[in-house]
């Protein structure tokens, strides 16, 4: 499961600005989202750009391996960041520095 936040033209398609949509590869939850929010946001993703935990992204990239390089949980990734106030995408470098482990 990602955490997927949307911007611009992706979120105006999608009707949000955030979601969690199922997924073990940036290809797996882009297909789920195509899935779950039409024609009209599949149009808009043709134009995004896709970063995963501050990186860019490629459909092949694991959705879970920033949390398990920071040697965490995807859920404890989330709560944490959110706990602290950061807002995604955020590198899996930040995330073992505010857990005050190394990268």
């Amino acid at each position: 499961m990602a955490i997927v936040r949307l911007f611009a033209a992706a979120r105006d398609a999608a009707g949000t600005g955030r979601d969690d949509i199922p997924g073990d590869t940036v290809g797996d939850v882009l297909a789920a989202a195509s899935e779950r929010y039409g024609p009209k946001f599949d149009d808009v993703l043709g134009t995004c750009k896709v970063w995963v935990n501050g990186e860019p992204a490629d459909p092949s990239d694991s959705i879970g391996a920033a949390a398990q390089q920071a040697g965490v949980s995807q859920g404890d990734l989330a709560r944490y960041a959110y706990a602290r106030g950061m807002e995604p995408p955020f590198s899996a470098q930040t995330l073992a520095e505010e857990l005050g482990e190394a990268a």
